[in-house]
């Protein structure tokens, strides 16, 4: 037997004796007229397992599971202009790679140059955190956004100074100021509230290695938070203010003297411009 398409329509000629099967389990061509279909709209295949194809059948009409799919990106041989794609691209009508954007910041990743970047993250167009005053400081790690070219900034991004809070004691033991502190701290809340470019402050509290090392931190702690309470009832933000301890981490002279274990219990204030 052979088979002819004729205008759409399979017919059989009887040349020989014997009978043929047709196989109709293809693939479903959801009414693509280009093959021959079934009653249930799947294209009809031959013994060869080949898809019977109508005189309506042109390129345009292809399907994968007739014509082949070589890369197996769902784009049928005959159109695939882009036949050795990657496995798992996302692909166009035709089989080629469309521009993705694994981190979701906004650069494709043929053009992201920093391909991880966190989720939210402001991004040039590499793809890399931005960094507004080219400071050296990412702007989400940058405490003060802004800073004049040139600057040298800390680890915030910010221009840094440090106060030392000469003639600010505590009672022995205590994070309870001395009245004589209390009026020093009046002086510094005044010159603090007067400086209009300051944009955040970090008490810090140290001790000397007098007793447990512990008790020294959270005593260093307490005195730290003890001075940032008193600036803030003076004026200062206290948006803009923090305190924390290092307690005898940080000596600035030996601790095997009187005079080295004074300078060590100190209280001083980082300014962040």
């Amino acid at each position: 037997m052979k088979y002819n398409v004729i205008a759409g329509v399979l017919s059989a000629v009887v040349t020989m004796a014997g009978s043929v099967s047709v196989m109709a389990h293809g693939e479903h061509a959801k009414g693509n007229i280009g093959y021959l279909l079934n009653d249930k709209g799947y294209t009809t295949m031959s013994n060869y397992g080949e898809c019977w194809k109508t005189t309506d059948w042109k390129k345009a009409l292809s399907i994968p599971h007739c014509e082949g799919d070589d890369d197996k990106d769902g784009v049928a041989n005959p159109l695939d202009k882009c036949p050795t794609t990657p496995a798992g691209d996302t692909v166009d009508s035709v089989g080629c790679t469309v521009d993705k954007d694994s981190d979701g910041d906004g650069v494709y990743d043929k053009d992201d140059q920093c391909p991880n970047t966190p989720a939210g993250t402001a991004v040039n167009a590499q793809g890399c955190a931005l960094d507004s005053d080219g400071d050296g400081v990412l702007d989400g790690a940058d405490k003060c956004p802004g800073t004049p070219a040139g600057r040298t900034v800390d680890a915030d991004g910010c221009e840094a100074s440090t106060l030392v809070l000469d003639n600010v004691y505590f009672n022995t033991n205590s994070a309870n100021l001395t009245p004589d502190s209390m009026v020093v701290l009046d002086n510094v809340a005044d010159s603090l509230n007067a400086q209009n470019d300051i944009k955040y402050l970090v008490v810090v509290g140290h001790t000397d290695s007098t007793g447990a090392e512990s008790y020294n931190q959270v005593l260093s702690e307490s005195r730290a938070n003890t001075v940032r309470a008193y600036l803030v009832g003076k004026g200062v933000n206290g948006d803009t203010i923090s305190a924390e301890g290092r307690g005898e981490s940080e000596p600035t002279a030996s601790n095997a003297t009187s005079a080295g274990r004074a300078k060590n219990r100190r209280v001083i204030i980082d300014i962040k411009r």
